[in-house]
């Protein structure tokens, strides 16, 4: 992520302290994975990511009818080795395991009926970044799994909220009711 960030270096017309990062699935484990490595983005917005990701080694998935093991062995992950073979790389990579690095407020969102990675990832890693103090808002959709339904109340919901975040923290509007709560709260 860094050396692609240095090759836009020389573009005058990007504001590299307005940038940030969004993910969602293996997307949103990334950015929960560079949001506690990385100091270089304003803001974060992370949906439906691992956040725990030796919990999900261990775990089912039920979308796939598997163990998850497989995704980070040989799948999206690609660790090529089990945990048992390579612990370091799995600790090493787990966003838990560095939630009191994160440098930048983060959303994150999940579906609790979501059977691919269930929303307990999101709302641990929320737990584990307001008990080190850092900005972050999560939101729970009791009625929707992995991905939003297309026409739901709660797509439009997510929708809205993804550009206000974006405009609050990239694009400094002021104002928005529901982001400046929760910040000020967090000051408090």
């Amino acid at each position: 992520m860094h050396s692609s960030l240095n090759v836009l270096r020389s573009k005058e017309f990007i504001d590299f302290s307005k940038v940030g990062l969004t993910g969602h699935s293996h997307g949103g484990y990334e950015t929960n994975f560079i949001a506690t490595h990385s100091d270089r983005f304003a803001a974060f917005f992370s949906g439906s990511g691992n956040s725990d990701i030796i919990k999900s080694y261990f775990s089912y998935n039920n979308n796939f009818h598997s163990p998850y093991y497989y995704q980070f062995e040989v799948g999206q992950y690609n660790f090529n080795k089990s945990f048992a073979e390579d612990k370091e790389r799995y600790f090493r990579n787990n966003p838990i395991h560095n939630a009191e690095n994160v440098s930048a407020p983060i959303l994150l969102w999940a579906g609790k009926k979501d059977e691919n990675i269930v929303w307990e990832q999101s709302m641990e890693f929320y737990i584990a970044l307001k008990r080190n103090k850092k900005d972050v808002i999560g939101i729970f959709y009791p009625n929707q799994g992995h991905y939003p339904e297309f026409s739901s109340e709660e797509n439009k919901d997510l929708h809205k909220r993804m550009i206000d975040w974006w405009d609050y923290f990239l694009k400094d509007k002021e104002n928005i009711p529901w982001i400046d709560q929760q910040m000020k709260k967090d000051a408090d």
